[in-house]
């Protein structure tokens, strides 16, 4: 400026822009707490940086840090969400200042997501008794139902006079109705 040298106490640092490729598990409950691996393209080598996920949509937007594992993963815990939703998943560097985080992440590419559902909530069992040979149907009632994965969905029978527990897998109906077999 009019001939003056100005110095920038930190030189400028260009970098490669950070790719999310994907998140495992993809889901979870509203209630946080799930570990998800985070794996990206664009990852500077452990130790470097630190870096923070970004769990977000119009309304909310909640970052938590994150350890990084390899080159190219990371592991984040979901923090609490206040509803049901499927939100982007973002990858920031906190370069040492967590207030001021940079986003390097390339905003062109279409947003990895993570759906937070809600536990299912079972309000009656119908009926309350059956053979100890196994074979009753049972239905249940509640709430939530679909936010569970079919393949995961499970019923869980105690057995009082041998203190047995049996898994058995549930059939979900609607959002409101299960059937399992014992």
């Amino acid at each position: 400026v009019g001939g003056d040298e100005v110095r920038i106490p930190q030189p400028f640092v260009y970098r490669s822009a950070i790719s999310l490729t994907s998140i495992w598990p993809a889901s979870g409950p509203l209630q946080g707490g799930t570990a998800v691996l985070v794996t990206a393209n664009g990852i500077r080598p452990v130790g470097i940086d630190n870096y923070a996920c970004v769990f977000y949509n119009t309304a909310t937007r909640i970052m938590v840090s994150a350890e990084q594992l390899y080159i190219s993963s990371l592991l984040c815990t979901t923090p609490a969400f206040p509803y049901r939703a499927s939100v982007s998943v973002d990858l920031i560097s906190l370069n040492e200042d967590f207030d001021n985080p940079i986003n390097f992440s390339k905003t062109a590419l279409p947003k990895v997501s993570f759906t937070y559902k809600s536990l299912p909530r079972v309000s009656s069992v119908n009926p309350m008794i059956g053979s100890i040979e196994g074979g009753t149907k049972i239905n249940l009632s509640g709430m939530y139902f679909n936010d569970l994965e079919n393949e995961n969905a499970l019923c869980a029978f105690h057995i009082s006079s041998t203190n047995q527990l049996h898994l058995k897998s549930a059939m979900i109906q609607s959002d409101k109705n299960a059937v399992c077999i014992t």
